[in-house]
């Protein structure tokens, strides 16, 4: 029986001491599942507030989750001045890198105004999944100035334009790191706590999750889809209109993904013709369009800069490391001076 105790001691000993090591390495957000029904939502989930965020699975980020479950280093009060609200995916949220070297923030530190740049980039809310929120994003934090979109493409299907266009929202919780395993077990509140409280178990369900995509096969979409103009153009028509009902001017920024072929040339995701369409439709609506791929080439050609990958990950690829981010964050400071600063 004290070999018995013993051996469940050590156990119980080894995984707390995994715990703590864990909190270090893997102790990410968890999902807000019990939203107040009577707030606003200006994303389809965020997370729960006031939390610290830690990763060094694709790179290393602390970052801090607000009081209102989104990726800024400041709380959140109504009513507060907004100069330029960030919409996007997890390349916007940017939790692969420290706070202080997301996009959000060097835009902010740029601007120069305390508190006017404020972020609610959340996994897996790509261009038109922004715009299925755009409407409510804009009447619950009232910017002043910008509201600037991410987008890694400018090809969609005509389903997915569609559904942005009817604003049916996506259910992104099978897209979203851990999440869909919280939902599954949400109304288990014992077991949820558990998961919550325990970062190694979570990291276990991540690797696992990380296990079964690779097996599966699982990489980026490289099919390709015909750019749809009529409906893309729909698509920018309504982002003209919602925004232009509290004249704040729209920016789409568009960042390509990067790889480097067998001769170390670097190429771009998307092909040219597609994009100048949708530049070309973006200036035909009104809408500011800044497309990096320019920028990317250029760091690449002359200081071997990549936007994507981190020292732990495969090069080029992934989310924005804090190079990418210093780049997408110079490259709009610029066209916001350009255009006069402040509407």
């Amino acid at each position: 029986m004290k070999a018995v105790g013993k051996f469940l001691i050590s156990g119980l000993l080894a995984f707390l001491i995994l715990n703590f090591l864990t909190l270090f390495y893997f102790n990410s957000a968890v999902r807000d599942e019990t939203p107040n029904k009577n707030e606003t939502l200006a994303t389809n989930w965020k997370y729960e507030p006031n939390q610290l965020s830690v990763r060094a699975t694709e790179g290393y980020g602390v970052v801090h989750i607000n009081n209102d479950g989104y990726v800024n280093e400041f709380d959140y009060t109504p009513n507060m001045p907004i100069s330029i609200l960030m919409m996007g995916s997890s390349q916007v949220e940017a939790v692969q890198v420290n706070a202080n070297e997301s996009m959000s923030y060097l835009l902010n530190d740029m601007v120069g105004e305390e508190n006017t740049v404020y972020n609610i980039g959340i996994s897996a809310h790509y261009l038109l999944e922004s715009v299925k929120n755009l409407k409510s994003a804009i009447e619950k934090y009232n910017p002043k100035d910008y509201v600037v979109i991410e987008t890694n493409g400018v090809n969609f299907t005509e389903k997915e334009l569609t559904e942005a266009l009817n604003s049916k929202t996506s259910d992104t919780t099978t897209e979203t790191e851990n999440q869909g395993f919280y939902s599954k077990i949400k109304n288990n509140e014992i077991i949820r706590e558990i998961f919550r409280k325990m970062p190694f178990l979570r990291l276990a369900i991540y690797q696992i999750k990380e296990f079964q995509e690779y097996g599966n096969g699982n990489t980026e979409n490289n099919v390709s889809i015909e750019f749809n103009e009529d409906l893309t153009n729909q698509i920018l028509e309504k982002i003209k209109n919602e925004t232009s009902t509290t004249n704040v001017q729209p920016i789409i920024f568009y960042h390509p993904y990067t790889t480097i072929d067998k001769d170390g040339n670097l190429i771009l995701s998307d092909d040219e013709d597609s994009v100048q369409k949708f530049a070309d439709l973006c200036e035909k609506n009104g809408i500011y369009f800044l497309d990096m791929s320019e920028r990317f080439k250029e760091e690449y050609e002359k200081n071997y800069i990549l936007p994507y990958g981190f020292s732990n990950t495969s090069v080029g690829k992934g989310h924005l490391n804090k190079y990418g981010h210093e780049m997408v964050a110079e490259e709009l400071y610029k066209l916001i001076k350009s255009q006069g600063g402040e509407q």
